[in-house]
């Protein structure tokens, strides 16, 4: 009776032979890194979205807060502060928006002319551009080519 080995046949100084599947990790390596590398820059690219989304948050935290501590409220300040604090982030701000509440009313009144008790909100907002991962989408249809439009608000009240 014959034995049937399974397995790869030795050689006569006791290598083994490769049984014709030398190309075959090389090809699933060019078929599959490709694919790693996009998800790998798309995992970088929206963490740093992200981390945007939090300067800008804490931005107008801080806008909000330094316009209810002032009197007299002074709109050049909280700008000035916001970007201080955004360019220290190395974000571009795109636009500021400061606006004020009447408490007793609700009604909206101008930022200079708001009351101890009024709400104050402050809005800051900048357009982030995907570096890689927006051209290779729009390959495919993909619409990050003009980036995504971040934005955040914080309200207080002036004291």
């Amino acid at each position: 009776m014959k034995r049937i080995r399974f397995g790869r046949r030795k050689a006569k100084r006791g290598r083994t032979l490769a049984r014709h599947d030398s190309g075959q990790a090389m090809v699933e390596l060019a078929l599959a890194l490709p694919l790693l590398l996009l998800i790998l820059v798309g995992i970088f690219e929206f963490a740093r979205a992200y981390s945007i989304k939090q300067s800008l948050v804490n931005a107008a935290r801080e806008g909000a807060r330094l316009a209810a501590v002032q009197s007299p409220l002074d709109s050049a300040a909280v700008d000035s502060a916001i970007t201080f604090y955004m360019s220290a982030n190395n974000v571009a701000v795109d636009s500021i928006r400061m606006s004020a509440t009447d408490a007793a009313t609700g009604a909206a009144k101008s930022f200079p002319a708001a009351n101890p008790g009024d709400a104050v909100t402050i809005a800051v907002f900048s357009n982030y551009r995907f570096i890689l991962v927006g051209p290779v989408l729009s390959l495919f249809g993909g619409s990050f080519k003009n980036g995504v439009d971040l934005g955040s608000q914080a309200t207080m009240r002036k004291e």
